[in-house]
């Protein structure tokens, strides 16, 4: 007759569990970058909700679930705790598949409503284009530098609407600038680069307006995928 856990190797179990849980998010959000789950995950929660919901509450779900799930399945050895705590992520992503952003308008008129881009995507675009069709669009160029005022190429630029922070763009610059068209309306800009802060930035576009944004990003030694956890 197997003799019944106590409860303290139930909370050592629950606490193998939530150790695998956090590696696995760990090495996901360093080695994924804008694919990784926990953004994903947090992402959807944002726009679905229509809330400000930090990556680092997507960590603490994640391993809630994770704890949780040892006393579902009843892991008799730590080692198989933490073997599940691991496959937890795996589990989420089935449910909130990852979903490549769609790239910035660079003509003057809003893209096609039918072009090939995800579920919410072309919703955007669906009311990008009625919108494009009474107002035009408002004309931006991003200049990305350092504090001492070299340009910085190779970053990453996301597009958010407001509220609701839904991803409307998506792009890694070749250069320093980045120039786009966009419908009028109330965004967030968020800039990512290596060796950088994250750098989020409030647009606020008037119809067939055109303006030149500089945005002075500040050095950071820590790690984007870290900095990412508390960003939503």
């Amino acid at each position: 007759m197997t003799k019944p856990e106590s409860k303290a190797t139930k909370a050592l179990l629950a606490l193998s569990t939530g150790i695998g849980a956090l590696v696995a998010v760990l090495a996901d959000v360093v080695q994924k970058e804008q694919a990784s789950a926990v953004a994903t995950i947090a992402n959807s929660i944002s726009r679905t909700l229509r809330i400000d919901f930090d990556a680092i509450w997507a960590v603490i779900l994640i391993v809630a679930v994770a704890a949780s799930l040892s006393i579902v399945f009843e892991p008799q050895t730590k080692q198989r705790a933490f073997y599940l705590g691991t496959s937890v992520l795996a589990m989420l992503l089935t449910v909130v598949p990852y979903e490549l952003p769609p790239g910035f308008a660079s003509g003057t008129s809003a893209p096609s409503p039918h072009a090939a881009v995800p579920s919410e995507g072309r919703l955007l675009r669906f009311a990008a284009y009625m919108r494009s069709q009474q107002d035009p669009a408002a004309r931006v160029s991003l200049v990305l530098a350092s504090q001492r005022g070299q340009g910085v190429s190779g970053a990453v630029v996301t597009l958010l609407s407001l509220p609701g922070r839904a991803v409307v763009a998506q792009a890694r610059t070749e250069t320093d600038t980045l120039s786009f068209s966009q419908p009028a309306g109330s965004y967030l800009v968020r800039v990512e680069a290596p060796g950088y802060a994250i750098l989020e930035h409030n647009l606020t576009l008037s119809a067939g307006s055109s303006s030149t944004v500089r945005l002075e990003l500040r050095p950071s030694w820590v790690p984007l995928g870290i900095q990412r956890l508390f960003k939503s």
